[in-house]
């Protein structure tokens, strides 16, 4: 009973040390965010996924509502596109995946991290991808996860660079 006391006080201090969701950050920090986004294919880590060719990012708001567009480009010329309109307040609603399909997405800010949470289905079951989005200046920055039950969890660290 110790033990299992010590595991539940622990999550319970994870959980409340954790930055609360914010329905916007500063309107400085939103502005960061707007522009358009070129991944930086050689500064950027694709851990066991696959790697992109190349991929645009467009942002077009990023206040209480999160605009954005991205299109990636893999081997052979094949691309994946997906649109998000969501509310930051981390409420969940239907974003446009690969092929126009609906796929459940939310966005909250986390401070001063624009955080996207995407479910959807993989090959092998269903699986969550994470990005956790920060800008400085010219860079914007995903730290990426994505959890399929069953599967080690993958992360990727991608480095997008602001288009002049």
């Amino acid at each position: 009973m110790t033990t299992a006391m010590t595991l539940i006080d622990l999550a319970v201090a994870l959980v409340l040390s954790a930055p609360l969701p914010n329905p916007t950050a500063p309107a400085a920090v939103q502005s960061g965010y707007v522009g358009t986004w070129i991944l930086d294919v050689a500064a950027s880590d694709f851990g066991m996924s696959p790697r992109a060719d190349s991929a645009i990012t467009i942002i077009t708001r990023a206040d209480d509502r999160l605009v954005m567009s991205r299109t990636t480009y893999a081997a052979m010329g094949t691309h994946g596109r997906v649109e998000f309109d969501l509310p930051t307040d981390g409420s969940t609603h239907d974003a446009v995946g690969v092929g126009g399909t609906a796929v459940p997405a939310s966005a909250q800010w986390r401070d001063e991290a624009l955080v996207l949470t995407i479910v959807g289905e993989s090959n092998v079951g269903p699986m969550e991808i994470v990005d956790y989005m920060t800008v400085d200046d010219d860079e914007l920055r995903v730290e990426r996860s994505v959890m399929i039950p069953g599967v080690q969890g993958l992360t990727q660290s991608l480095v997008m660079r602001r288009k002049s």
